[in-house]
């Protein structure tokens, strides 16, 4: 039987953190060939359910203030952190570049000492699998390189959107070509990641493959509110980098032009700029409703879809992977309006909707809008057929675990 260790960041903790892997932990614990451990770092008080064959490990999460200064002090003597400054091509270049390698770096060792402190909880040529491409799989090759009882083990990590577009968002990551020399594969989410990856760090190429994710096919509705003309969705957490406030100036502002049509605009997800959004959103045209859902676990996402009869679907983020709020849409056979950033191309295509630049004028946003609205049902019936092909959760995760993960 092959044993998997997946490493989360939260999940199963959390209402709406990487709620994306239940569909993948449903599909996986169908297959009896497989073990599966999901050991998350972090836990609060809320705990989604798992399948009834899916192992939690807490240990990670319960880590004591004792074992954690012990990882710090670690570090502090530790080769790697006298080394960030002289990392080959890639070194930090500002001070927050530093502070996130360390902050990095220090969730690397506590990953390392949490494995040799339980070596002999795991089995020998087990799967040690990240969720994200992150701190997890450095301090995977720490605890390797330290320990014979992981000599068989293989290392594997997606990468989505904050991993791998490191320049554009921000982000940094320290030792990677330390991680790639020792690491298994790398699975990104779309084949622009891939692309990005293979072109920064082209040695490691032939280790860099794309896995897709998915989510459970859904019945469409054809049908819409009939008081409503157009009825639009959008989901996300509310933070800067997802432009939720630029959704609703957006759909305002078409609604301005367009005052004879009747607008619903709901939105999905919470976040810290959710008290700021509610008061941007009273000063609204009449021809306006809002729907705020603020933050909801995924059976009350998948309620909202089953109440609402949505006939658009709005992403304007500044960056993505490929979201799977929109794998979620296109599953309902909702056509999709959305920024052209990171993999969306490879979502959002003539079948399932229009692209818009990031720094798009407000209208070609309402022409967008008008566009779709104007080829609702052959545009349902296309995307609907587009989400079977690509990002149908069965056959994506079904291929992930029986010939990606080996």
């Amino acid at each position: 039987m092959k044993a998997i260790y997946l490493f989360s960041n939260y999940y199963p903790y959390g209402m709406v953190a990487e709620s994306f892997l239940m569909d993948e932990l449903q599909v996986v614990s169908q297959m009896p060939c497989c073990y599966v451990e999901v050991i998350p770092l972090h836990k609060n008080e809320f705990r989604k359910d798992l399948p009834s064959n899916i192992v939690l490990n807490t240990k990670l999460s319960d880590t004591s203030l004792l074992q954690k200064m012990k990882a710090f002090f670690s570090m502090i003597l530790g080769r790697f952190f006298w080394l960030i400054p002289f990392q080959r091509k890639y070194s930090p270049k500002s001070r927050s570049d530093y502070f996130q390698a360390i902050k990095y770096l220090y969730g690397s060792y506590l990953i390392r000492d949490f494995l040799l402190r339980n070596k002999d909880d795991f089995k020998e040529g087990a799967i040690f699998y990240s969720y994200w491409f992150n701190h997890t799989p450095l301090g995977f090759c720490m605890a390797k390189e330290m320990c014979r009882n992981f000599e068989k083990s293989k290392i594997y990590t997606r990468a989505h959107g904050f991993d791998v577009y490191e320049d554009s968002v921000g982000t940094y990551f320290p030792f990677r070509n330390k991680v790639l020399s020792m690491i298994d594969r790398v699975f990104v989410v779309s084949g622009k990641g891939v692309s990005c990856l293979k072109q920064r760090y082209p040695i490691f190429s032939e280790k860099i493959d794309v896995s897709r994710l998915g989510v459970f096919p859904h019945h469409v509705k054809q049908d819409v509110e009939k008081c409503w003309d157009i009825s639009i969705l959008s989901c996300s957490s509310v933070v800067p980098i997802k432009r939720v406030d630029l959704i609703f100036d957006s759909i305002n502002r078409f609604c301005q032009v367009y005052g004879h049509l009747k607008v619903k605009w709901t939105h999905i997800g919470g976040g810290k700029g959710f008290d700021t959004l509610q008061k941007g959103i009273k000063s609204k045209e009449c021809n306006l409703t809002i729907d705020l859902a603020g933050s909801v676990d995924k059976p009350e996402v998948m309620e909202i879809y089953k109440r609402g009869y949505f006939n658009l679907f709005v992403n304007l983020s500044l960056s993505e992977g490929i979201p799977v709020a929109i794998m979620e849409a296109i599953s309902w056979g909702i056509p999709v309006l959305a920024t052209d950033v990171g993999g969306n191309k490879e979502i959002v295509t003539e079948d399932t909707g229009l692209l818009l630049a990031v720094d798009f004028v407000q209208k070609q946003f309402n022409d967008s809008v008008l566009t779709l609205m104007e080829n609702r049902e052959a545009l349902s019936k296309s995307t609907f057929e587009f989400y079977l092909k690509n990002y149908n959760a069965e056959i994506n995760y079904t291929n992930f675990y029986m010939n990606q993960l080996k």
